[in-house]
């Protein structure tokens, strides 16, 4: 069966004091593998560390804005990908504690 980003989406905020920053890099990594073909140039998800939750998710991935909200991530910024007039990224940032 093919994934589906909408399909038994569960959201639970994680607390303050949230450590596992390493393994919610590769569970973004494996959940979000899917995009890979569907959607060019690649994601920047490839890009991130798990000390750098910046994320930018395509404008049509509008499911994905909204699962990022709830995680803590805000949109900062609409950015094109080159060779495009229109805005076909939006910035996301979440503070990761110390």
């Amino acid at each position: 069966m093919e994934p589906s980003p909408t399909r038994d989406l569960h959201i639970v905020v994680s607390p303050p004091s949230f450590t596992g920053w390493r393994e919610l890099l590769v569970l973004l990594h494996e959940t979000y593998a899917y995009m890979e073909g569907r959607i060019d140039p690649p994601s920047s998800l490839l890009r991130m560390d798990a000390q750098d939750l910046e994320l930018e998710t395509r404008l049509e991935l509008v499911e994905n804005h909204a699962a990022f909200g709830a995680l803590g991530f805000s949109e900062t910024a609409r950015k094109s990908h080159p060779g495009y007039a229109r805005a076909t990224s939006i910035t996301m940032p979440r503070p990761v504690s110390a």
